[in-house]
């Protein structure tokens, strides 16, 4: 990700889960990386991803946006989800059998 937080993934750290996280922002640099990765919070690693200086967010309204944006897409699958005709995830289905439904 980066070779040390800024201060908006740092407040992210802070604040997400009700600071459940926000031991990371003490971390040494050396063990960051791994110790993010030992949390398992996907949605976490995904926001400080985000958030990072090396991903371009170098300005407050940018760390807004991006949120913003994200939280807009995560919305939009919500709305489609609410409206999806199966309550439980259909399982994958193997190429032959796709390609017999389709012929």
């Amino acid at each position: 990700m980066t070779s040390h937080i800024n201060a908006f993934q740092i407040t992210a750290l802070e604040t997400y889960s009700n600071g459940e996280f926000s031991y990371l922002a003490t971390i040494p640099i050396a063990e960051f990386e791994t110790s993010l990765a030992r949390c398992g919070d996907t949605l976490l690693l995904f926001i400080l991803r985000e958030l990072s200086a090396t991903e371009g967010c170098h300005k407050r309204s940018d760390a807004i946006l991006r949120l913003a944006t994200a939280a807009e897409e995560i919305d939009t699958i919500i709305g489609t989800l609410h409206n999806a005709r199966h309550e439980t995830s259909p399982q994958p289905s193997d190429g032959e059998t796709t390609r017999q439904r389709e012929t």
